[in-house]
């Protein structure tokens, strides 16, 4: 009597075991599912963002102009290339007199971009 209550108790607590298992499965296989969906719709807002902020860096910015060289690099590549006269030291704005400052070869600083809010 006692062997067969013991068979009968294991045989209904792996009955248990294998119906909790499977709603377990079904329950991770509905959370995959979403989290497979909301990482694919997660990338589409991404996608979407950049080309948003591209074309509004393409509407903002004009591009840049080519930025020379330091004074240091050119003096090595004139001496390199074996030309004429030494080209002069580039200075900023902040470090020449007023009247050198005006001068057109003299190096400024671009003005912030402006801002754009959606």
């Amino acid at each position: 009597e006692e062997a067969a209550a013991l068979v009968a108790m294991r045989d209904a607590a792996g009955r248990r075991f294998a119906r909790a298992a499977g709603e377990l499965r079904g329950l991770l296989q509905d959370e995959r599912r979403e989290r497979e969906a909301r990482y694919v719709g997660l990338i589409e807002v991404v996608h979407r963002m950049r080309a948003s902020l591209e074309a509004s860096v393409d509407e903002v910015f004009d591009p840049l102009p080519p930025i020379s060289p330091p004074s240091s690099l050119a003096a090595g590549l004139h001496g390199l290339l074996g030309g004429g006269p030494q080209p002069p030291p580039l200075l900023s704005s902040a470090a020449q007199g007023p009247a050198q400052a005006s001068h057109p070869a003299a190096v400024r600083s671009a003005p912030p971009p402006p801002t754009r809010l959606p």
